[in-house]
């Protein structure tokens, strides 16, 4: 491995293309380009940015103050007034006011863009706020110019940079290449330690994490081709302290960890260009190395690089636009090359706590990991097979917008984010029944319930338990509901309105008999009714998943009107119909001469089909939940045989054995009722005969509930039917007996 070491003092030598973005830098540049990497926020006092944002709410500063006051509070510059000076541990990003800053040097006061111009520049160019001994940093030797003026600059054409600093640290680098020379790491040599890490953390770019997000994506642009390079083509990446503890102590109100308020930021090498553009990096090495199982500037570096490799893309509109998938992106990388150190999961709820909000929503200026914590969607693609149109997406957006270019990865890889959010929304329940999070990289957040219920039943007097679920949800948002029903809970339904809503998608998860279901999507289904008098429909828990799976559209919400999505239960059963029904079948054959007699005996219990119950309309359809058949056949005369089964009626939702229809006509109640499919193959019996053994049909099978469509009315009681009837055919000659009797238990 090639090490190298370079001192750069403020009087070092520039080259004409820095000298030149100096000059720049001090009239006017383009858009601050900071990406800050580190936990998420926990304090709750005000930050620095919010007491700023007050300050200048209230008319005590300018907006031209206030821009300053932001870049001095990112970069902890002691020039920053005590009263501004909040609680900035933990913040998960530099707020986009910050960002901002750069677009609007051109409109600053000449001292304005003086003293903000070394914030524009690496920390490997003479005059970087690094230098600066206002800023953050460990304490070095300084050098103080005449009267406090500033270094002059090699090209006599670039503007001077005035600045309020008295003083600048002179620094002396360690340099480290890494990735086949494709990388260079620094460290400040005066800061015990850190040479070190560069050591360490090249070997670990070497081995680990360059192989593992050029292998997925691609190699980031060299920057030998921009202003700020640092003398070569190699991606450059500089350990540094934007705080220490003395001056911590000082700029605070109070002392907090020693790791300064980020720990990464990726840069351009050209402040000016927005797309296409190499990165260098800062990485803060107060933390420690990291590894596979451990936190520390492994999974920094590994966040700010995939930056740089992202940064090659072209996109199609500017790169604000796509800094939520880009932050997404990066976390998810620092998962993808170190998924047992779990670095990116501290934002991770802020991602569970936000479901109810549109999934790329990135509104709040101040404290939102949103763009951090919506990681888990690339995670979820990694978890299902589609790790692919991670990098796909990123080529889309060179014509494409944000959720678009996403929609259009989704494609190119077989599906579309209108069809995979819904299952996402699901995944992102987290528990049982569905906690492959949980259970493949022990991501233990969960989404919020909104409604959640038990539901029971005590004494006589309550006869109906409803429940409406708010919606108006926004696009690429999703809403839970959780019921749990107790013993006194005999039927259960759900009045889906949102089968009216185009890109409203509705899931549910169902509990039976201590078994959880897989999920299914009811967005088609009006209505979901369990019997619970039906073991198969016997419901002990219920999650009810409601999407806005449309992401064109801003405006458009998940809003039935007044027509909620209703979940109603009630302490009466569905009842059950109790019976039997005894077929026989004869046939006489005179050749060949013999009688072949054939019985099905079945005890049957129907209940109400509940996929067939429409709310507001009276329940009319039945179903077999259970019984026995008992067949026998015995033949005479020419051939002969006897033959017997038993055969158990199954309580399967998908396997009705035999239907009934009970109906209000003109006041009458009537029924009506036919065999479903026999339960399992038809049996067969074999004909001892003459000319050998025959193989037979058992022909009862194919009609052997059949009631009497002439005598169809319901006993006055409502409660009973039967009947007794036979049916002849001369061809031969066939009769078949039907007679059955059912009696109503628990109406």
């Amino acid at each position: 491995m090639c090490r190298g070491e370079r001192v750069i003092t403020p009087l070092a030598m520039r080259s004409t293309r820095a000298a030149a973005l100096i000059a720049v830098l001090a009239l006017g540049a383009g858009p601050l380009d900071t990406d800050v990497h580190h936990r998420p926020r926990d304090a709750q006092s005000p930050s620095s940015y919010q007491l700023i944002s007050a300050a200048l709410a209230q008319g005590r500063i300018d907006a031209e103050t206030a821009h300053k006051y932001r870049i001095f509070a990112a970069f902890t510059d002691e020039r920053l007034p005590l009263e501004y000076r909040g609680d900035d541990s933990g913040l998960a990003e530099v707020p986009g006011s910050v960002e901002a800053v750069g677009e609007l040097l051109s409109t600053f006061s000449a001292q304005t863009r003086a003293e903000l111009a070394p914030f524009f520049l690496s920390p490997a160019d003479p005059g970087s706020w690094l230098h600066l001994e206002t800023a953050g940093g460990e304490p070095v030797p300084t050098r103080r110019e005449p009267d406090g003026a500033a270094p002059e600059p090699d090209d006599p054409d670039a503007p001077a940079l005035t600045s309020a600093a008295p003083a600048t640290r002179v620094i002396e680098w360690h340099t480290v290449l890494a990735a086949g020379g494709k990388v260079k790491v620094w460290a400040q040599k005066h800061i015990d330690g850190d040479s070190a890490k560069a050591e360490a953390l090249a070997r670990e770019i070497t081995t680990t994490i360059w192989p593992a997000l050029t292998g997925l994506f691609w190699e980031p642009l060299p920057d030998d081709a921009f202003p700020l390079n640092s003398g070569g083509p190699e991606t450059d990446i500089f350990l540094v302290r934007p705080i220490f503890t003395a001056q911590r102590a000082a700029f605070n109100r109070r002392v907090y960890n020693t790791q300064g308020a980020w720990a990464g930021l990726a840069r351009r090498t050209d402040p000016m260009q927005c797309q296409q553009t190499a990165r260098y990096l800062l990485v803060n090495s107060a933390h420690p190395l990291g590894g596979a199982t451990t936190i520390g500037l492994a999974q920094i570096t590994t966040h700010e690089l995939a930056h740089s490799v992202i940064a090659r893309m072209p996109l199609h509109r500017q790169c604000n636009h796509y800094r939520f998938i880009d932050e997404a992106t990066a976390t998810w990388t620092e998962h993808r090359v170190y998924p047992r150190a779990q670095s990116e999961q501290p934002y991770a709820p802020n991602f569970f706590d936000s479901t109810h909000k549109p999934f790329d929503d990135d509104s709040q200026e101040e404290f939102d990991d949103n763009a951090y914590a919506a990681y888990v969607f690339p995670f979820y693609l990694q978890l299902v097979g589609l790790e692919g149109a991670i990098p796909t997406m990123w080529r889309k957006f060179e014509d494409h917008d944000r959720l678009d270019g996403i929609d259009a990865a989704l494609r190119a890889h077989g599906t579309s984010l209108e069809e995979v959010y819904p299952e996402f929304a699901v995944r992102n329940l987290n528990q049982i029944p569905v906690d492959e999070y949980r259970r493949t990289d022990a991501l233990l957040p969960r989404a919020v319930i909104s409604v959640s219920a038990r539901v029971a039943f005590q004494g006589t007097g309550a006869t109906e338990y409803e429940k409406l679920i708010a919606m108006g949800m926004p696009y690429l948002a999703s809403r839970y509901a959780h019921f749990q029903f107790e013993r006194s809970v005999r039927t259960v339904t759900f009045d889906n309105p949102l089968v009216a809503v185009p890109h409203a998608a509705v899931w549910g998860i169902a509990k039976i008999r201590g078994q959880w279901q897989p999920a299914a999507d009811w967005s088609k289904d009006e209505s979901r009714t369990w019997c619970r008098d039906d073991r198969a429909e016997d419901i002990e828990e219920l999650y009810l998943v409601f999407v806005n799976r449309q992401w064109q559209n801003a405006a458009l919400l998940v809003d039935p009107g007044a027509h909620l999505p209703t979940l109603t239960a009630t302490p009466a059963g569905c009842g059950g119909l109790v019976g039997i029904s005894d077929m026989v079948t004869t046939l006489v054959s005179t050749d060949p001469a013999l009688t072949i007699v054939e019985s099905v005996k079945a005890d049957m219990r129907f209940v109400l089909d509940s996929t067939l119950i429409t709310r507001g309309q009276p329940a009319e359809y039945w179903k077999t939940a259970g019984g026995t058949l008992r067949w026998h056949v015995q033949v005479t005369g020419q051939c002969s045989v006897f033959a017997e089964g038993v055969v158990a009626i199954p309580s399967l939702s998908d396997d009705h054995v035999a239907t009934l229809h009970i109906w209000n006509e003109n006041g009458r109640m009537h029924h009506s009722g036919t065999n479903g499919p026999w339960p399992g193959d038809l049996p067969q019996y074999t004909l001892s005969c003459p000319e050998g053994p025959v193989e037979r049909v058992l022909t009862g099978a194919l009609g052997f509930f059949v009631t009497d469509f002439a005598q169809d009315s319901l006993a006055t009681d409502g409660k009973s039917f039967g009947g007794n009837f036979a049916i002849t055919d001369h061809a031969p000659a066939i009769t078949t007996t039907h007679k059955y009797l059912f009696r109503c238990r628990g109406c």
